[in-house]
């Protein structure tokens, strides 16, 4: 790498030098504790499935499942990035430690209040959480923009907590629910995924660091995409359209944005996995406007193969990069293989539940199973030091 771009990489927690911190704290490492947090509750919104189909439950929690998923899974996941991303980003202070358990907190209790269908009190803990994320990220940002040129992507980051906010003002409303829900369970993630994803994507992959100098006109590129991303939730005449549109913002975005046709440069299976995941985003929205009566099976690409792998994906690199282990990020270790199985299982059972829905049980099974065992391969190679390849 020249001393160039590793200087330029040097803010990025992903990038730059490996070196173990001296004394890890909530402050400074609060991804320690929210990454495994957020398998544990993904643990919760798919073994449902699991006891369901074997028979052991007699009730599916449909809306649970995705709350849990979303809410809770990949909310822990954002939480402990962007609680670890933004004052690296842009050189200004960690989170307290009570924020870090707050946004620790928040999903948990989200999830006891969904299990327990008091959806009202579930969401306040949801908007509890994004307005803790908001406020942090944008006290970081406004003191960061005095000293430093924001990222033009860096747009996405304010407008994904704007989308999260709306979608769940609106989905009390029964005729804006549809609405609502669609901007939570959808656009909130993926807002995030364009935003820090077309930044982060090149340098897992490439170790291209992001330019430090953008054109004006970047910038309102980066606003006209997310106006018209928003927009389309609005679409519901046409959910051909709508998707279509989503689908070239994401192209635009994402694609053009982290240059995603580039096969990764930098050794290391799980970059690969980083960037699978980013061209699952991109697949997801493609079969959603092409194959918009088998909306399921594009939602569960985009969730499972796009924003699952991905979180996962990016927590091992986050957790590995601030250990140390550069040996681990340039290998292809064995758990890294076993959650890229296990994650191509589980979805492909997830598409065969649509689709043979005469062995729906018996899918429903395989898909629920080895999401679970992804998460296990997960956990054991999160907490190793070295791997063993």
């Amino acid at each position: 790498m020249s001393a160039a771009v590793e200087a330029g990489m040097h803010s990025l927690p992903m990038a730059g030098a490996l070196s173990r911190p001296a004394a890890p704290s909530l402050s400074s490492d609060p991804y320690r504790l929210l990454f495994p947090l957020g398998v544990l509750l993904t643990w919760a919104g798919v073994g449902q499935w699991l006891f369901f189909s074997l028979g052991l439950t007699a009730q599916f929690r449909v809306v649970f499942h995705a709350m849990v998923q979303i809410q809770g899974f990949l909310g822990c996941f954002v939480a402990g990035f962007l609680l670890t991303f933004i004052p690296r980003r842009t050189m200004t202070a960690q989170p307290a430690a009570w924020q870090v358990v707050w946004a620790a907190a928040n999903p948990v209790l989200l999830t006891v209040f969904a299990w327990q269908e008091k959806w009202a009190w579930a969401q306040v803990f949801w908007l509890l959480q994004l307005g803790l994320l908001g406020q942090f990220a944008v006290s970081r940002l406004r003191k960061a923009n005095a000293t430093r040129p924001l990222l033009p992507s860096l747009v996405w980051l304010p407008a994904s907590f704007i989308i999260g906010l709306g979608g769940a003002l609106l989905t009390p409303f029964a005729a804006w629910h549809d609405v609502g829900r669609a901007l939570v369970l959808e656009g909130f993630v993926t807002a995030l995924v364009l935003g820090i994803g077309a930044m982060l994507l090149p340098v897992i992959t490439r170790a291209q660091g992001p330019s430090l100098a953008s054109p004006r006109s970047a910038y309102v590129f980066q606003v006209a995409a997310v106006v018209l991303f928003i927009a389309s939730f609005f679409f519901s005449s046409s959910p051909r359209f709508a998707y279509a549109a989503r689908w070239a913002v994401v192209c635009a975005v994402l694609v053009v944005g982290a240059k995603l046709w580039t096969w990764p440069t930098e050794p290391g299976l799980n970059r690969k996995a980083s960037w699978l995941a980013g061209w699952c985003v991109v697949l997801a929205y493609g079969l959603l406007t092409l194959w918009p009566e088998q909306r399921s099976i594009g939602l569960h690409v985009l969730f499972i193969g796009g924003f699952g792998l991905l979180a996962l994906a990016v927590g091992h690199h986050v957790l590995k990069a601030h250990s140390g282990d550069g040996a681990w990020l340039r290998s292809a270790a064995r758990g890294t293989w076993g959650l890229l199985l296990c994650f191509a299982v589980s979805l492909s059972a997830r598409v065969a539940m649509q689709l043979d829905a005469t062995h729906y049980l018996g899918w429903m099974t395989v898909a629920a199973s080895a999401f679970l065992a992804g998460g296990v391969f997960w956990l054991l190679e999160a907490f190793t030091r070295r791997a063993r390849v």
